[in-house]
């Protein structure tokens, strides 16, 4: 543990309570998180024992544990823990973790899926990723006594997918999907969660009030309005959400990950692993810096182990409008009463229930620098006028759409065929279905209740027959009159 009392001591409870050190070597599989929502699933971290003052590991004591989705920001591969406390420093790989740049025209070269287990076209025995680099034990015996964990196979870890990107300078550069899904998409651990359990539409409907596409000398420009409570989404998520609702790339790369997860069945009953594939969401460019090491000789493969800085996608300008009318601000939002802030800078990762929505923890950004967004967005005010509800008829209202989605049995979140059907434009007042709002809710109100000293005390349900019941039945909501 850190001497300085002023350096943020990070400790997550799933890891072993010792003085051992042991870094984060490889992710696994995804599995049902029985203690959370569908948003942050497990995922099968390997721990792997440092030896010689971190310089190598002892691939033969091993072992897996399940730490939620949404950590993955704290348990990054090549992170440092002794025992369960993280560290300052990372592994280096056999002194050859280096930093490089790379830059991507997906454009000549689209990316593709490959497994640890694939090798090299019109070679006799090359693999992409040659297991003297990225080293998995055959077989392991060892048991760690006493802590909860998942016995090692190296099936699950061969079983997972990685993307290939072909650079601009030739190189082949892998990553996990894991990775790709981080580090990618949005920085935001709410928005993450829900592209992994959440169909696009429920997404686009929670976070924008309205979308739309206009020619702007002959270039295609996003205009969009971002629902209240969420107008410090943050940069990043609006440009990432805004290609959601109108970039058909996005969607369909989107759509696949989902399709790849099941997520239609990944219900209470299933407990089996998954294994997305994921590719970057960018259109046709992407920029990088990354962690991580060669992976032969001649310098022509690189494996990612981290994301340093990631360029946002910049295919489109998009028109953020900020005029939010017929809000009226509440007293206290004019005078807000200060919060005290906590003088405890160290965080604990409890794994054994959801991220605190009250304490803004599904609200966190990663650690990955965001690139220039320059260029990229611009704000825009409604003119003024007389009628304090009347929009610009370029506003698409906000409506359910879920029954324009046109999908197939065998592929319940579409395919690159899906025709999603856009509303028309209108010069009537943005309406939207209310009903939207009863899980959030009732989210809040949970939330409040689990609050110390709330004067919520708890939140219940009561049936037809006025009798008072557990839970909430969100799937079949009918309102009464």
């Amino acid at each position: 543990m850190p001497a300085n009392k002023n350096v943020k001591v990070t400790t997550i409870d799933c890891f072993p309570n010792d003085s051992i050190r042991r870094t984060v070597y490889r992710y696994g599989g995804f599995l049902r998180n029985e203690g959370s929502d569908s948003t942050n699933p497990f995922i099968e971290v390997l721990l792997v024992e440092l030896q010689d003052n971190d310089k190598w590991i002892n691939i033969q004591r091993c072992s897996t544990f399940l730490v939620p989705f949404l950590e993955i920001d704290t348990v990054q591969i090549g992170s440092i823990w002794e025992g369960n406390i993280l560290q300052d420093n990372v592994y280096k790989f056999y002194g050859k973790l280096i930093t490089k740049s790379f830059t991507f025209d997906f454009t000549n070269h689209r990316p593709k899926n490959i497994k640890p287990t694939y090798k090299v076209p019109n070679t006799d025995d090359e693999y992409y990723m040659p297991s003297k680099h990225l080293m998995l034990p055959k077989g392991n015996d060892f048991i760690l006594q006493g802590y909860p964990f998942t016995h090692y196979t190296p099936e699950t870890y061969r079983q997972v997918n990685h993307c290939l990107m072909v650079s601009n300078n030739n190189v082949q550069v892998i990553t996990s999907a894991v990775h790709i899904l981080h580090s990618l998409f949005v920085n935001r651990k709410d928005i993450r969660g829900m592209i992994l359990s959440s169909l696009i539409q429920n997404i686009i409907n929670r976070y924008l009030e309205s979308y739309t596409t206009e020619s702007v000398e002959d270039q295609t420009e996003y205009r969009i309005r971002i629902r209240k409570p969420y107008e410090d989404l943050g940069e990043i998520a609006i440009i990432f959400l805004a290609n959601l609702a109108l970039n058909e790339h996005v969607q369909n790369i989107v759509e696949r990950l989902q399709h790849s997860m099941e997520i239609t069945d990944f219900d209470p009953l299933q407990y089996g692993k998954r294994y997305p594939i994921v590719f970057p969401p960018h259109p046709t460019k992407l920029s990088v810096e990354v962690e991580g090491l060669w992976l032969d000789d001649n310098k022509t493969r690189f494996f990612i182990t981290r994301f340093k800085k990631v360029d946002p996608i910049d295919d489109h300008t998009i028109d953020v409008n900020q005029d939010h009318i017929n809000t009226i601000p509440k007293d206290d939002e004019k005078n807000p009463i200060p919060r005290e802030k906590s003088k405890n800078k160290n965080e604990h990762i409890n794994t054994q229930k959801p991220p605190s929505k009250v304490n803004g923890e599904y609200r966190k950004r990663s650690d990955v620098e965001s690139g220039n967004t320059n260029g990229i967005l611009k704000y825009s005010f409604n003119e003024p006028t007389t009628d304090p509800v009347e929009v610009d008829s370029y506003i698409r209202p906000y409506t359910d759409k879920s029954e324009d989605v046109e999908t197939s049995s065998d592929e319940p979140h579409g395919n690159e065929k899906t025709n999603i059907k856009k509303s028309e434009t209108t010069d009537k007042p943005p309406t939207r279905d209310e009903r939207f709002d009863i899980p959030y809710i009732i989210e809040s109100l949970q939330a409040l209740a689990l609050e110390k000293d709330s004067p919520l005390q708890k939140v219940y349900a009561i049936n037809e027959f006025g009798e008072g019941i557990e839970g909430f039945n969100l799937a079949n909501q009918r309102t009464c009159s």
